[in-house]
């Protein structure tokens, strides 16, 4: 039995010849205000949006860079 997916894919043509972070950086601008994730903080759930999430990103790509 197959097991159902948990995000069917649509259009799996949009994803060819994309990379990870191409189709990151894509929905960063699709929806910058948008959630990204969700954490619990001291019992409370706080969002980052995918615009905050781009900065952290850029913050830890550009740590890396300077090792």
């Amino acid at each position: 039995m197959n097991e159902p997916q948990l995000f069917p894919l649509k259009d799996e043509a949009h994803f060819l010849g994309k990379t990870i972070p191409m189709l990151f950086l894509e929905r960063v601008k699709q929806k910058p205000e948008g959630v990204a994730f969700r954490f619990k903080n001291l019992g409370v759930y706080q969002g980052v949006t995918w615009a905050e999430y781009r900065g952290h990103v850029e913050s830890f790509a550009l740590g890396l860079v300077e090792l």
